[in-house]
C-alpha cells in the first residue's frame, strides 16, 4: 500500500526540476495526458516511473501512478531518473547551461 511522503523534497528548487515540471505539466503534480499516458508534474510513463523509482531504492512507488504519488515523492523519482539519465527522458529541454 502506498503512503504518500510528505513535504517538501530537498531538490524541489534545483533549477533542472523547476524548469521541467513547468514545460511537462505548468508544475501541476496532478497533471494527466492521455496521450500517453503521461502522468504527473514530469509527465512519467508508467514504465519509465517504475524503473526510476526501483533505481531510487522506492520500490514502494513501482506501479502507483505518478499523478497520484505525493509532491515529494515525484520529485524524489525526477531527481533520481536525471542524476541516472541526465535530461534524455524530458528531451534535453531544461539542460543547465
Amino acid at each position: 500500500t502506498y503512503t504518500p511522503t510528505p513535504g517538501t523534497h530537498p531538490r524541489h528548487d534545483e533549477p533542472f526540476l523547476v524548469c521541467t515540471r513547468t514545460r511537462e505539466a505548468s508544475g501541476r503534480y496532478t497533471a494527466y495526458n492521455p496521450a500517453g499516458p503521461y502522468m504527473g508534474a514530469y509527465q512519467f510513463l508508467q514504465s519509465t516511473w517504475n524503473s526510476a523509482a526501483n533505481h531510487a531504492g522506492r520500490p514502494n512507488l513501482i506501479g502507483v501512478p505518478p499523478h497520484t504519488a505525493s509532491a515529494y515523492d515525484q520529485d524524489e523519482v525526477a531527481w533520481a531518473l536525471y542524476q541516472w539519465q541526465g535530461s534524455r527522458p524530458w528531451g534535453g529541454m531544461c539542460d543547465p547551461e
